[in-house]
């Protein structure tokens, strides 16, 4: 009964857009899952894989921020001494 309540509000809590491979995936889920039924976290090593990948996006995200700013000074600069 408790396990029913839990995946209802689950249910609401992981819609199916929500999904998101590196951030919120089955790992996550299980997790949050485990946690509710009051067994703990998974093991980390089990969500490792997502985790990494997660930060190399995050790293890619920021250099092409940093050359998208980078570029925008040096057109700045290039047309001021135009």
């Amino acid at each position: 009964r408790e396990v029913g309540h839990l995946i209802d509000q689950f249910r609401e809590e992981w819609p199916g857009e929500s999904y998101d491979l590196l951030r919120r995936n089955c790992c996550n889920f299980s997790n949050q899952l485990c946690i509710g039924l009051g067994v703990g976290e998974i093991p980390h090593w089990v969500s490792n894989l997502a985790d990494v990948g997660t930060r190399i996006v995050d790293l890619a995200d920021a250099a092409a921020t940093n050359f998208t700013v980078a570029r925008q000074r040096l057109v700045n600069t290039n047309q001021r001494y135009s």
